[in-house]
């Protein structure tokens, strides 16, 4: 019998499958927290495990000195942090420098960065796995 494995880069064309169902469903005039619902409903329809306003802290010295929100972290099939945006200009460093410190502070290696906004109607879909880096030119 053969086993039907997946790896990281099949669950991220999924997740951009997702996405642009989304985008082509709603269009780009909508708030962030309206795309992260409608992805949760492609979550649950596949049976992952995910939560949504994950508490991400932050520490120094060992102690917590406040926290910020994660949009979405799956946990299972495979770990990764989704982080929406609805914004008309594109990403920038801001935003990738955003979830690089998610990544670093919930330890989890792999993220996708997902801005619905776009002034011309684009999806800007950026993976970023582990030991790889997203360029903005």
């Amino acid at each position: 019998m053969t086993e039907n494995i997946l790896t990281i880069s099949d669950y991220f064309n999924k997740i951009k499958e997702f996405s642009e169902t989304i985008l082509q469903e709603l269009g780009s005039s909508y708030k962030e927290h309206i795309y992260v619902t409608a992805m949760c409903t492609h979550l649950r329809q596949e049976n992952y495990l995910f939560n949504t306003e994950v508490i991400v802290p932050i520490n120094y010295n060992g102690i917590q000195l406040g926290y910020e929100r994660a949009d979405i972290v799956i946990y299972k099939p495979f770990k990764c942090i989704i982080e929406f945006k609805s914004q008309t200009q594109s990403i920038s460093k801001k935003e990738i420098t955003q979830l690089a410190k998610y990544k670093k502070n919930l330890e989890i290696d792999d993220g996708i960065l997902i801005n619905f906004g776009n002034v011309n109607g684009n999806l800007e879909f950026h993976p970023n796995k582990k030991n790889s880096t997203i360029s903005i030119d």
